[in-house]
Order: structure tokens, then C-alpha cells, then sequence
């Protein structure tokens, strides 16, 4: 399946979302290599949230542990397939 191509709007729901929970500063990234998020610093309890925030909206997110990779990608960023 094809990624899911976030709009701005999205991204500002999300980051709002997740500054109403934690003071850390979720940065976006849209360029040639894709679209993916970033965090300064190891927050686990936060990058659990995203993946909530994501899973409600149908989508699952790629969760990096090391700081310099990308915190959710749009290429594994795909619909969730329903459960029966």
C-alpha cells in the first residue's frame, strides 16, 4: 500500500494534540525523502502517544528508537487493515 501524504493541517492537529500532553517539540519534516517526524529528545511516553494518536486514525506509525532516525514515515505509514 501507498503512504498517506499528510497535510499541513493534519500536522498541526497532531502537534497541537501532542503539546496539550507534553512539553517536548514534535518537528515535521516534508521534503524528496518523504515525510516523517522527529523528536530532540527520547520521550517514549510521547512517541507512545503518536502511535495512539495514529492507530485512531487508522494508520500505524514506524517507531525508530535511535535519535537520528525518523520517529514516523510516511512509506509505513499506511491504512491499518481492519480486524474481523
Amino acid at each position: 500500500m501507498s503512504g498517506h501524504i499528510f497535510e499541513y493541517s493534519e500536522v498541526l492537529k497532531l502537534k497541537s494534540a501532542c503539546a496539550e500532553h507534553y512539553p517536548d517539540h514534535v518537528h515535521f519534516h516534508d521534503g524528496c525523502g518523504g515525510q516523517n517526524f522527529s523528536l530532540d529528545e527520547r520521550n517514549d511516553g510521547l512517541r507512545e502517544f503518536i502511535c495512539g494518536y495514529f492507530a485512531e486514525l487508522g494508520f500505524s506509525a514506524c517507531v525508530c528508537q535511535e535519535k537520528s532516525d525518523p520517529l514516523a514515515k510516511k512509506k509505513m505509514s499506511h491504512p491499518v487493515t481492519e480486524k474481523n
